[in-house]
Protein backbone atom coordinates (compact mmCIF):
# COMPACT_ATOMS: atom_id res chain seq x y z
CA UNK A 1 0.00 0.00 0.00
CA UNK A 2 1.44 3.32 -0.79
CA UNK A 3 1.80 6.32 1.76
CA UNK A 4 -0.98 8.48 1.24
CA UNK A 5 0.23 12.18 1.42
CA UNK A 6 -1.82 13.93 3.66
CA UNK A 7 -1.91 18.19 4.23
CA UNK A 8 -0.13 17.92 7.42
CA UNK A 9 2.93 16.02 5.56
CA UNK A 10 3.50 18.81 3.28
CA UNK A 11 3.08 21.69 6.17
CA UNK A 12 5.77 19.43 8.61
CA UNK A 13 7.93 18.96 5.32
CA UNK A 14 7.53 22.90 4.68
CA UNK A 15 8.20 23.63 8.68
CA UNK A 16 11.55 21.58 7.97
CA UNK A 17 12.60 23.25 5.09
CA UNK A 18 11.90 26.62 6.54
CA UNK A 19 13.94 25.50 9.51
CA UNK A 20 17.22 23.56 7.98
CA UNK A 21 16.91 26.83 5.91
CA UNK A 22 17.57 29.33 8.80
CA UNK A 23 19.67 26.88 10.18
CA UNK A 24 21.89 26.92 7.32
CA UNK A 25 22.02 30.64 6.47
CA UNK A 26 22.66 31.26 10.49
CA UNK A 27 25.56 28.37 10.35
CA UNK A 28 27.18 30.04 6.89
CA UNK A 29 27.61 33.47 8.68
CA UNK A 30 28.89 32.07 12.04
CA UNK A 31 30.85 29.17 11.43
CA UNK A 32 34.49 29.83 10.18
CA UNK A 33 34.65 26.31 8.83
CA UNK A 34 36.28 24.35 5.56
CA UNK A 35 34.52 24.78 1.98
CA UNK A 36 33.63 20.86 2.18
CA UNK A 37 31.68 21.58 5.50
CA UNK A 38 29.94 24.70 3.76
CA UNK A 39 28.75 22.75 0.81
CA UNK A 40 27.62 20.35 3.66
CA UNK A 41 25.81 22.62 5.27
CA UNK A 42 24.23 24.20 1.92
CA UNK A 43 22.87 20.93 0.79
CA UNK A 44 20.78 20.25 4.01
CA UNK A 45 17.94 22.61 3.19
CA UNK A 46 18.42 21.40 -0.31
CA UNK A 47 17.58 17.92 1.10
CA UNK A 48 14.32 18.82 2.60
CA UNK A 49 13.41 21.00 -0.44
CA UNK A 50 13.55 18.38 -2.80
CA UNK A 51 11.52 15.93 -0.13
CA UNK A 52 8.83 18.69 0.06
CA UNK A 53 8.74 18.41 -3.53
CA UNK A 54 8.66 14.69 -3.55
CA UNK A 55 5.81 15.06 -1.18
CA UNK A 56 4.11 17.73 -3.00
CA UNK A 57 4.36 15.31 -6.39
CA UNK A 58 2.54 12.97 -4.50
CA UNK A 59 -0.46 14.71 -2.57
CA UNK A 60 -0.92 16.46 -6.22
CA UNK A 61 -1.28 13.18 -7.95
CA UNK A 62 -3.82 11.95 -5.15
CA UNK A 63 -5.82 15.21 -5.69
CA UNK A 64 -9.58 15.18 -7.52
CA UNK A 65 -10.00 17.10 -10.56
CA UNK A 66 -11.28 20.27 -9.27
CA UNK A 67 -8.15 20.54 -7.16
CA UNK A 68 -5.58 19.57 -9.89
CA UNK A 69 -7.35 22.14 -12.06
CA UNK A 70 -6.21 24.73 -9.29
CA UNK A 71 -2.81 23.70 -8.83
CA UNK A 72 -2.44 23.50 -12.84
CA UNK A 73 -3.74 27.17 -13.04
CA UNK A 74 -1.72 28.09 -9.99
CA UNK A 75 1.45 27.20 -11.32
CA UNK A 76 0.62 28.82 -14.27
CA UNK A 77 0.31 32.14 -12.68
CA UNK A 78 3.30 31.57 -10.62
CA UNK A 79 5.56 30.42 -13.94
CA UNK A 80 4.41 33.36 -15.99
CA UNK A 81 4.31 36.32 -13.72
CA UNK A 82 7.79 34.98 -11.76
CA UNK A 83 9.80 34.82 -14.70
CA UNK A 84 8.32 38.56 -15.77
CA UNK A 85 9.21 39.87 -12.23
CA UNK A 86 12.70 37.55 -12.24
CA UNK A 87 13.65 39.23 -16.26
CA UNK A 88 11.88 42.89 -15.44
CA UNK A 89 14.67 42.63 -12.48
CA UNK A 90 17.91 41.19 -14.08
CA UNK A 91 17.53 43.59 -16.77
CA UNK A 92 17.41 46.20 -13.93
CA UNK A 93 20.33 45.13 -12.57
CA UNK A 94 22.27 44.47 -16.04
CA UNK A 95 20.85 48.57 -16.70
CA UNK A 96 22.86 49.57 -13.32
CA UNK A 97 20.16 49.82 -10.66
CA UNK A 98 21.58 48.41 -7.62
CA UNK A 99 19.40 46.02 -6.63
CA UNK A 100 21.28 43.39 -4.27
CA UNK A 101 19.65 40.61 -5.16
CA UNK A 102 21.68 36.86 -6.34
CA UNK A 103 19.97 33.43 -7.69
CA UNK A 104 18.24 32.32 -4.41
CA UNK A 105 15.77 35.49 -4.30
CA UNK A 106 14.14 34.07 -7.81
CA UNK A 107 13.17 31.27 -5.95
CA UNK A 108 11.25 33.36 -3.50
CA UNK A 109 9.60 34.95 -6.41
CA UNK A 110 8.15 31.96 -8.05
CA UNK A 111 7.29 30.42 -4.50
CA UNK A 112 5.27 34.37 -3.69
CA UNK A 113 3.81 34.34 -7.36
CA UNK A 114 2.53 30.48 -6.66
CA UNK A 115 0.73 31.38 -3.61
CA UNK A 116 -0.66 34.40 -5.55
CA UNK A 117 -2.00 31.73 -8.16
CA UNK A 118 -3.28 30.10 -5.25
CA UNK A 119 -5.72 32.66 -4.03
CA UNK A 120 -6.39 33.34 -6.97
CA UNK A 121 -7.64 30.19 -8.65
CA UNK A 122 -8.99 28.43 -5.50
CA UNK A 123 -11.36 31.63 -4.84
CA UNK A 124 -12.53 31.22 -8.38
CA UNK A 125 -13.61 27.63 -7.85
CA UNK A 126 -15.07 28.20 -4.23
Amino acid sequence: MKFKVKDKHIYLVGALMALSWVGATVALVLLNVGLPVRLLIGLVPVATLVLLMRFAFRYAQQQDEVMRHITMESLTVAFSAGIVIIFLLGFMMKAGVPLHLDLMDGGYILEASFVVGYIIAYRRYQ
